[in-house]
């Protein structure tokens, strides 16, 4: 956490805040420091477990097959009657010669 400080650093740190709070109120701040700490830990694990179900579930998305719009296939539209293959034959027409 405390990243490249090395224990003299962290020394120092100490011996600052000792001589800035006091004997009596150092150990009520570090108690209080080590619950933020504490608390800010648990909502980034939060945080992080919030993402990781989110991408677990669109992963899973995209292994699932497409639904299919119609559960059954439409019908088709209705077709006109074929007309018949002989058709009406024409009157005679009448010979006036």
């Amino acid at each position: 956490m405390f990243g490249n400080l090395g224990f003299p650093e962290l020394v120092m740190i100490f011996v600052v805040a000792l001589l800035v709070f006091g004997p009596r109120r150092l150990p009520d701040i570090a108690r209080q420091l080590g619950r933020w700490m504490a608390e800010f830990r648990r909502m980034t694990q939060e945080v992080q477990a919030t993402f990781q179900r989110e991408i677990e579930e669109m992963e899973a998305e995209t292994r699932r097959p497409p639904t299919p719009q119609w559960e059954t296939p439409p019908e088709a539209p209705p077709t006109a009657p074929e007309e018949e293959s002989n058709p009406t034959p024409e009157p005679a027409s009448e010979d006036h010669s």
